[in-house]
């Protein structure tokens, strides 16, 4: 593979697991440094150790605003910089399967991660971006806003 993320600095939430994973494997056989967030610690370290120096683990709550500033602080501290900011964590336990007799229980967190977190993580990148040249901010979505019941 080509090396055309050289010199990228890039943050991929939800990165121990799926999709993520898979983009933070991608983002580094193309050359980028990758700090990997996620509350996944077993899994996430792991692909860290296994990735090498060009990457790191930090456990991160997204619906947290300074659990976020902290992972950003890290990157940049820790890389030089950072181009890409790639939301990529959500959670689906909570959402329901039959309206009438959903239980709501867990929706507001459901809410917290998967559209406090992509608001929070892209501000607080964007503030950085901006003041640094620009960048690149990726939001992964659901299926599941698609499609009935």
């Amino acid at each position: 593979m080509g090396q055309d993320l050289a010199g990228k600095v890039a943050i991929i939430t939800g990165g121990a697991n799926g999709i993520g994973r898979a983009s933070v494997e991608l983002f580094v056989e193309h050359g980028a440094r990758v700090a990997i967030a996620d509350m996944d610690e077993a899994r996430g370290q792991e692909l860290a150790d296994r990735l090498g120096p060009n990457t790191f683990f930090q456990k991160t709550d997204v619906s947290r605003e300074d659990q976020l500033q902290a992972l950003v602080d890290r990157t940049v501290a820790d890389f030089g910089g950072l181009h890409v900011m790639f939301n990529n964590a959500g959670i689906g336990d909570g959402l329901p399967k039959d309206f009438l007799t959903a239980d709501f229980s867990n929706f507001d967190q459901v809410a917290r991660v998967n559209l406090l977190g992509v608001m929070l993580g892209s501000q607080i990148a964007a503030r950085h971006m901006v003041k640094h040249g620009g960048g690149s901010i990726i939001n992964t979505s659901s299926i599941a806003g698609t499609r009935p019941g």
